[in-house]
C-alpha cells in the first residue's frame, strides 16, 4: 500500500512540473508576443512620422526615424516567437512579421533614395590613377633671375640717367 502512494506522489510531482513547464512555456510566449507587439507599434510609429516628415521636405529628421523603424523590425523580427499550431495567434504572428518585413523593404528603399548623392548621375567608380602626372615644363633661362639683377639695355640706362 506504502507503494501506491509514494508511486501516486510521484505520479502527482510529474504532473506538477509538467503543468508548471507548460505554465512557464505559456508566460514566456506571452512575453515574448507582447514584446513583438511592442516593437510592432514602435516601428509603425516611427515610419508614420518619417514618412510625415519627408513629405514636409524634413530629410534630416526622415533619415532618422527611417533607421529608428527599421531597428525597430530587426528587433521584432529576431524575436523567436514560439508556435502552438495553426491558431489565429499563430497566424497572427505570421502575418505581423510579414507586414514587418514589407515595411523594412519600403523604409529601406526610401532611406536609400534620402541618403544617395542627389547629382542625377551615375555614381563614378573611384581607381588609383596609373601614372602620375606630367610635371610640367622647367621655366626659361630669363625667368630664373630676380628682376633686380636683370641686365638693363643701353637705351634703358640712358632713359633712366635722363
Amino acid at each position: 500500500m506504502l507503494d501506491w502512494l509514494w508511486a501516486s506522489g510521484a505520479a502527482e510531482d510529474a504532473l506538477k512540473k509538467e503543468k508548471k513547464d507548460q505554465t512557464q512555456a505559456a508566460d514566456s510566449r506571452t512575453v515574448q508576443l507582447t514584446r513583438l507587439k511592442g516593437f510592432h507599434e514602435l516601428a509603425k510609429d516611427a515610419l508614420n512620422r518619417a514618412c510625415e516628415a519627408d513629405k514636409n521636405g524634413d530629410t534630416e529628421r526622415a533619415v532618422k526615424l527611417y533607421i529608428t523603424g527599421l531597428e525597430a523590425i530587426r528587433e521584432a523580427l529576431a524575436i523567436p516567437v514560439q508556435g502552438s499550431g495553426l491558431s489565429s495567434k499563430a497566424d497572427s504572428v505570421e502575418s505581423a512579421k510579414q507586414e514587418l518585413r514589407g515595411w523594412a523593404s519600403d523604409a529601406g528603399e526610401r532611406l536609400h533614395t534620402l541618403t544617395a548623392p542627389t547629382t542625377g548621375a551615375p555614381p563614378v567608380q573611384q581607381t588609383a590613377p596609373s601614372a602620375p602626372p606630367p610635371k610640367p615644363d622647367p621655366p626659361p633661362p630669363s625667368s630664373l633671375h630676380p628682376p633686380h639683377s636683370r641686365r638693363t639695355s643701353p637705351q634703358h640706362s640712358r632713359a633712366v640717367q635722363r
